[in-house]
């Protein structure tokens, strides 16, 4: 009976630890790692003579039907508007924006990219908590980075520590290093200068 108590103990403080692994993870993660504002060129960036350049002909089509399908009083009041291939084709959305272009004037448009979530590196995958599609997109759903801080702040007794934010910033980067460094084969022991079990579990955080 003793044998099987110690075993259960021992898990659960290998649990402790991983959710300690996974605090420090999310405090220290990039979120710029997962999502960022990139720039990309404008239409007008590589067009012949700086004129709007579509990706191919089947837009440029599409887009004069588009055009064809409103009213003739329309077509009329925006003639000006009317698709023209004058720019070409070959847009391509990947390429640096044109330094000379005169419409954006070399800084693009901006776009929203979300990285290969698969391929994070660990800290920044612990800091994803999901992702969901909205009829806007798609969005990423991060762990609060915030909520870390103050949990390891707790945990470390940073609270308590004197005001000099230098001395207070070591003191949380030694604590750090001290929980990382253990690893899953040293389990974290509850009781005096640790946080216990309880607070632990509730934190709204997936281990």
């Amino acid at each position: 009976m003793d044998r099987l108590d110690n075993k259960h103990i021992e898990k659960a403080e290998i649990t402790a630890t991983e959710v300690l692994d996974k605090w420090v993870n999310i405090f220290r993660a990039d979120p710029t790692d997962a999502i960022k504002i990139r720039r990309v060129p404008c239409r007008y960036c590589y067009g012949a003579s700086h004129l709007y350049q579509w990706r191919n002909e089947a837009e440029y089509l599409k887009e004069c039907a588009r055009f064809n399908a409103r009213s003739e009083d329309y077509k009329a009041k925006h003639a000006h508007e009317a698709p023209s291939m004058e720019g070409g084709f070959g847009y391509k959305r990947l390429r640096p924006p044109h330094p000379e272009c005169p419409y954006c004037e070399g800084e693009g448009e901006p776009e929203i990219y979300i990285a290969d979530l698969a391929s994070l590196p660990p800290q920044a995958k612990a800091l994803i908590k999901g992702v969901k599609q909205t009829q806007h997109g798609i969005e990423v759903l991060f762990h609060d980075q915030i909520k870390a801080t103050e949990f390891l702040s707790r945990f470390t007794k940073l609270e308590d520590a004197p005001r000099d934010p230098a001395e207070s910033i070591d003191r949380l980067a030694a604590a750090i290093a001290t929980i990382q460094s253990r690893g899953s084969s040293a389990p974290i022991k509850t009781g005096q200068g640790s946080q216990p079990q309880s607070d632990l579990e509730e934190e709204d955080i997936d281990p």
